[in-house]
């Protein structure tokens, strides 16, 4: 599967939808800037995406399976971290935290498959580092 036009494609219908509307006009005619949602999204996938080309040395093939792969984890899971901070029962926080859980391990099983031996070994050791100062945040 070609996750950079799976990507493509994912953005493509996004955006159209997103330039439906334009900027509201004030009454003297100026249109105001008003913050594209999925912005927040690309820029996070992004973000992560040249991290990981960085501490991985990915090439560029990776990178953009890599951003494509962040961009969908994001963008799921973005509805059930909002319905997270609403959510009044065990039962639904227990739901959406197995929801969000199913999305990263889908999303870690589609980094595993395209990084080579080396890269995997590499990214599994910075997890678990990341992993270990978190529980010492915890502690603290």
């Amino acid at each position: 599967m070609n996750y950079t036009g799976v990507f493509l494609i994912v953005m493509a219908g996004l955006l159209a939808d997103a330039g439906c509307t334009q900027a509201p006009v004030s009454e003297n005619g100026v249109r105001h800037q008003t913050k594209d949602v999925l912005t927040g999204e690309e820029e996070k996938a992004n973000k992560e995406a040249n991290q990981a080309e960085i501490d991985l040395n990915l090439n560029a093939d990776q990178k953009a399976k890599w951003q494509a792969a962040a961009f969908l984890r994001i963008h799921t899971n973005k509805p059930y971290k909002q319905k997270l901070k609403v959510a009044n029962s065990p039962e639904e926080i227990k739901q959406l935290k197995k929801l969000i859980k199913a999305n990263k391990k889908k999303f870690n099983q589609t980094v595993r498959a395209f990084l080579t031996a080396e890269q995997n070994a590499l990214w599994l050791q910075l997890k678990s580092k990341r992993k270990e100062m978190k529980q010492r945040n915890k502690v603290k």
